[in-house]
């Protein structure tokens, strides 16, 4: 009989050519705290540091404008001419890898963070996901974060979950595609995602509101895998000033 290796969400993995402490991803987040010119600041940098030293395995870095015609959050980074990074801006989905993958070489580590639904009456999102995310896993993808919603974060009324309520469709993202999926989306308690780890295709587990109350977070799961995180989901995080906890 065939013995099947138990995967863990603590154990040491690869995404492309970066090793992974472990299963746990600092999703792309709004921290409200770039200047007026939508550059990073020391207080953002700082958030950056207490996350590494917080045990997470992985930090996307923020939601971020590629445009500065475009309309933004308060205190939103911009990526969009050669002040942010000495590197050409790429455009949309597909073209946006080919680019980059051209330009920085297969050594380099790109990941992708896409809707699976906006959460509307037939929305066609979901298909519009697959097809992108077939085709970037044939071109070579090293990862794909599965995210949705339009403006708030779903729920039980939307995906029929209190937690982890992108699993149907990044489970199904992971049976099309052979490379990481990382699923976002109300990732909560160990024993759920511990539970999708080992029975679904999803690699990878993003979390950002939790890492704004604790970012110790994952080292505090580490040792005490019964211990509930903090956080509430009551997005009283979004503060004038930046985005921080005031229970925390």
């Amino acid at each position: 009989m065939m013995t099947v290796c138990r995967k863990s969400l603590f154990e040491e993995t690869r995404i492309g050519p970066v090793t992974l402490r472990n299963r746990f991803v600092r999703s792309a987040t709004w921290e409200a705290m770039a200047d007026s010119t939508r550059h990073p600041t020391e207080r953002l940098v700082e958030v950056y540091r207490n996350l590494a030293k917080g045990g997470v395995g992985l930090i996307i870095t923020s939601a971020t404008l590629i445009t500065p015609e475009t309309t933004g959050l308060p205190g939103m980074l911009g990526i969009y001419d050669d002040s942010f990074i000495p590197e050409y801006r790429a455009r949309l989905t597909l073209e946006i890898y080919d680019e980059i993958r051209a330009r920085a070489g297969k050594d380099f580590g790109i990941l992708i963070k896409i809707n699976c639904s906006d959460f509307g009456e037939d929305d066609g999102v979901f298909a519009a996901c697959r097809y992108a995310c077939t085709r970037l896993a044939a071109r070579g993808i090293d990862a794909i974060e599965i995210t949705g919603g339009a403006g708030s974060v779903p729920g039980l009324e939307e995906t029929g979950f209190e937690e982890s309520v992108l699993r149907n469709y990044a489970a199904e993202i992971a049976r099309e595609v052979d490379v990481p999926v990382i699923m976002v989306g109300v990732n909560r308690t160990l024993r759920v995602m511990d539970q999708l780890l080992n029975s679904t295709g999803i690699g990878y587990f993003s979390l950002s509101r939790p890492l704004i109350r604790q970012p110790d977070l994952v080292n505090l799961w580490k040792n005490d895998p019964g211990s509930e995180t903090e956080c509430l989901s009551c997005n009283q995080c979004r503060q004038p000033g930046g985005n921080v906890c005031p229970f925390a």
